[in-house]
C-alpha cells in the first residue's frame, strides 16, 4: 500500500522508481518524542549545569553517539553504497541523509543529557558523601530509565527501516516486450521477460565479473505484479504503466510506460460471432441447377415439418450444423470456437471440425496456424435486389467450409426460422465425366457415398449437388459435459 503523503520518486534508467517512507517517518515519530524528553531533562539539569560539567556532558556525549551510531547505522546498514548511482540509497540519498541526519541529532542530544544526569550535581551536594548525594539524586534514575529505553526503541525501528530500505540493492532495469494488438475492454497482462540489475556484478574465481542479470525466476521472486489486469480503453496507441511492487519490507514501486494498440472488437456482419448462434444447412442432390433452386424458394414458405414427396428427384441427406461453440478472451483479445458438424463424412474424426475466430475493426478472421490469419467470410461481389424472396443474395465464400461451387450469402434475416445473415446455399454442376466418388458435397460433407444406385450418375446424366440453409438462429446452450 503506498502512502502518497510520505512517497518519494526518481526517474532514471527509463523506469521510475518510487520509494515509500512511511516506516522511516514512523520511526522518526519515536526520535521527536525522545527529542522531547531529551530537552525536558536539560531544563531539569540547566539550574545546577556549569560550564565545565556541560562541556563534559557534551564531550563523552558525543564519544558515546559516535560509537552508537557506527555500531547500529553505519556497520548494520550498507552505507558504502551511496557512492553507487544504482543503489537504492544513491537513488534516495537525500531523504535518507536527511533521516539519517536528524537521527543521530537526536540520538547525540539525548545520550549528552543522560550523561549530564550523571556527572551534573548541585554544588550545595557536591561537599556531601556520595551516599547523601545518591540519595538526593535517586529520581534521576527514571529520567535515565525512561530515555535509555524510548532510545533503544528508536534506534532498533530506525535501524530496521532503514536496513528494508538498504535490503533491496542495486535496482533493475528492463525492457517491456512488444506487446501485440489488443481489443478494446478486454483485458490482458504484461510483465517483463529478462532485464539486469544495474551496476551489480557477479564476481568468478577465474575471469572477469558478469553483470548480473535478472530473468523470470528473479522477477516473480522479489517482485509483485499488479493485481487487476490492464484494458485498453480507446483505439489507436493506448499509453499505460506497469507498476511492480517489491516483495521485501520497505514499500518499494517501479513505474514503466509502455504503448498496446488496440482496436475495436466488431466483426463481419455478414457472420455475426455470438455463442449461441447456429445454421443449419440441407444437403440434396437434384437433377438440375434451376430445380435446386426451386426447391430452396418451396422451402422458404414450407411448414417447420418438412413434407417429402417420393416423386420428386431430390434427394435429402443428414444436414450440416454450423455453431458458434464459446468465446474466451486471453491477452486481450476474444477467442470464438466454431464447430462445423457434418454426420455422414466418411471418417468419424472428419465429423466434427473446430475453428478459432476473432472479431477485428469490422471483419472477422478466422485464425490459423502461425498467426496466420483471414477473413472467414468474403463478399465476391454486390447484393441482388429482384430476388424472389426478397433475401438480397450476394456472391461470397465461406473459408470454414471446402470451396464449392457458386454460393450466396444473404445480408439480412430470410424468415422467421432464418435470423441471421450468413451463407445461404452453394451448388455446383456435375457429370459423369466426375468420379462418382467424389460426388457427395464437397462443400460440407467431406465424402459421403451415395447409398442408392439410382443416386449414382450415368454416363450422359447431368445433375446438380448443394447445400442451402435450414434454420438459423441462436440456439440453446449446450449442456455442460
Amino acid at each position: 500500500m503506498l502512502s502518497p503523503a510520505f512517497a518519494r520518486s526518481v526517474s532514471a534508467f527509463g523506469h521510475t522508481y518510487i520509494l515509500d517512507f512511511t516506516t522511516v517517518v514512523l520511526s522518526g515519530g519515536l526520535f521527536v518524542l525522545l527529542l522531547l524528553i531529551a530537552v525536558l531533562g536539560v531544563r531539569t539539569l540547566y539550574p545546577h549545569a556549569d560550564r565545565q560539567n556541560l562541556l563534559r556532558s557534551l564531550g563523552w556525549g558525543s564519544v558515546l553517539s559516535v560509537w552508537l551510531l557506527g555500531k547500529f547505522y553505519y556497520l548494520g546498514l550498507p552505507v558504502d553504497r551511496f557512492s553507487l548511482p544504482s543503489h537504492v540509497y544513491h537513488l534516495f540519498r537525500t531523504q535518507i541523509t536527511l533521516a539519517l541526519l536528524g537521527y543521530g541529532v537526536v540520538t547525540w542530544l539525548t545520550i549528552s543529557t543522560m550523561v549530564g544526569f550523571l556527572l551534573v550535581i548541585p554544588s550545595e551536594l557536591r561537599k556531601e558523601p556520595l551516599f547523601k548525594q545518591g540519595e538526593a539524586l535517586w529520581k534521576r534514575a527514571y529520567w535515565l530509565l525512561a530515555l535509555l529505553v524510548l532510545l533503544g526503541i528508536s534506534t532498533l525501528a530506525g535501524v530496521d527501516a532503514l536496513s528494508g530500505i538498504g535490503k533491496i540493492d542495486c535496482v533493475p532495469s528492463f525492457e517491456l516486450p512488444a506487446h501485440h494488438p489488443v481489443q478494446v475492454g478486454n483485458p490482458f497482462r504484461v510483465r517483463p521477460l529478462t532485464g539486469r540489475y544495474v551496476g551489480a556484478f557477479y564476481n568468478h574465481w577465474f575471469g572477469p565479473a558478469t553483470p548480473a542479470m535478472a530473468g523470470d525466476k528473479e522477477f516473480s521472486r522479489d517482485w509483485s505484479y499488479p493485481g487487476q489486469p490492464f484494458i485498453a480503453q480507446k483505439v489507436g496507441q493506448n499509453r499505460l504503466t506497469l507498476r511492480m511492487q517489491h516483495t521485501g519490507k520497505a514499500p518499494f514501486f517501479i513505474e514503466t510506460p509502455f504503448q498496446v494498440e488496440a482496436e475495436e472488437e466488431l466483426g463481419n456482419p455478414a457472420f455475426p460471432l455470438q455463442v449461441g448462434n447456429e445454421w443449419r444447412y440441407r444437403s440434396a442432390v437434384t437433377a438440375t441447377e434451376e430445380e435446386f433452386a426451386q426447391q430452396f424458394q418451396n422451402s422458404l414458405t414450407r411448414t417447420d415439418q418438412a413434407v417429402t414427396n417420393t416423386e420428386s428427384s431430390v434427394n435429402p441427406l443428414p444436414e450440416v450444423r454450423i455453431r458458434v461453440e464459446s468465446a474466451e478472451v486471453y491477452d486481450g483479445v476474444r477467442w470464438f470456437t466454431l464447430s462445423v458438424y457434418s454426420p455422414q463424412a466418411g471418417k468419424e474424426k472428419d465429423r466434427l471440425k473446430t475453428f478459432s475466430a476473432t472479431m477485428w475493426s469490422g471483419q472477422t478472421y478466422l485464425e490459423g496456424r502461425d498467426n496466420k490469419r483471414q477473413p472467414i467470410l468474403e463478399k465476391l461481389g454486390l447484393p441482388s435486389s429482384d430476388s424472389p424472396s426478397g433475401e438480397r443474395p450476394y456472391p461470397c465464400i465461406l473459408k470454414i467450409l471446402p470451396r464449392f461451387g457458386t454460393c450466396l450469402c444473404n445480408e439480412a434475416a430470410i424468415d422467421e426460422r432464418r435470423k441471421l445473415p450468413g451463407l445461404m446455399r452453394c451448388w455446383q454442376n456435375k457429370s459423369s465425366t466426375t468420379d462418382w466418388y467424389t460426388l457427395p458435397l464437397i462443400l460440407l460433407t467431406g465424402g459421403l457415398s451415395l447409398a442408392s444406385p439410382a443416386l449414382r450418375p450415368t454416363p450422359d446424366r447431368e445433375y446438380t449437388v448443394g447445400v442451402w440453409v435450414e434454420s438459423s438462429g441462436v440456439a440453446p446452450a449446450a449442456p455442460a459435459r
